[in-house]
């Protein structure tokens, strides 16, 4: 069931209506020079309901989703390539219990480290 989404990398590559195995491959792509997914739903009110992972060097994921306005945005970790994609097909989708995975915080820009 192709869903009313849109899937990309930091490479460029896009999946207009992906499916649970595209955002897998994308995840399994990621590394240097390609370190994010994001996945923004089409048929939301606005373009401010997403969800990304951003890989870190060290192997860790930042996970972060929002859902239209500043306070509907949400950040987590994690170190699971598996938990990051089950938590993604859950999202995309709306499958109860997606956000069990993970302890939530609200949005915090990561403080920039150059």
């Amino acid at each position: 069931m192709a869903s009313r989404a849109r899937a990309s990398n930091e490479r460029g590559d896009v999946v207009d209506g992906p499916i649970s195995e595209d955002i897998r491959t994308l995840l399994n792509g990621l590394g240097p020079g390609n370190h994010f997914v994001i996945v923004e739903r089409l048929d939301a009110e606005n373009d401010e309901h997403y969800m990304q992972a951003y890989l870190h060097d060290d192997g860790s994921y930042w996970l972060e989703y929002r859902e239209g306005t500043a306070d509907t945005h949400f950040q987590t970790s994690s170190r699971s390539p598996q938990l990051i994609s089950q938590t993604f097909t859950k999202w995309l989708y709306r499958l109860p219990g997606w956000r069990d995975g993970f302890s939530w915080q609200p949005w915090a820009e990561e403080p920039d480290t150059r």
